[in-house]
């Protein structure tokens, strides 16, 4: 199943509307600290959020006042995988695969590779502001 696809999925649309909604207040928070996020900096620590759920153990660093907000948002998105829960073919509720959640975690990174416009570029909050709302 390629990311297009996920974007119209229903089961999908709701764990993919949760992550970017995490993601923008993780940068609205960040911005009302004085602290600036860029399209790439999101995207690598989603990276470390599939790696750490596939088991992996990615380097979260926390030195500085950006490492700390990036590393906020790596947990933030680590515990919002479990309160997303899938249905068996007998009605049991389980968390969701780390197949689903890794496929919505790429999903993401490749929606901020497509409105990022380059080094530095905050296309991808933008689309967000504007898609998720003042509100959101």
């Amino acid at each position: 199943m390629n990311t297009n696809d996920i974007m119209k999925d229903p089961f999908f649309t709701p764990i993919l509307s949760e992550i970017e909604r995490r993601i923008l207040a993780s940068v609205r928070s960040a911005k009302a600290d004085g602290i600036e996020i860029n399209d790439s900096q999101i995207r690598s620590t989603l990276n470390k959020v599939r790696k750490t759920s596939e088991g992996k153990k990615p380097q979260i660093p926390n030195e500085s006042p950006r490492e700390r907000a990036l590393a906020g948002l790596h947990g933030t998105l680590i515990k919002l995988r479990e309160g997303f829960m899938s249905e068996d073919s007998e009605g049991n509720r389980e968390p969701i695969s780390t197949t689903s959640w890794t496929l919505s975690i790429r999903t993401v990174e490749d929606s901020i590779q497509r409105y990022s416009t380059g080094p530095g570029s905050k296309g991808y909050q933008v689309f967000l502001e504007g898609f998720m709302g003042k509100g959101s």
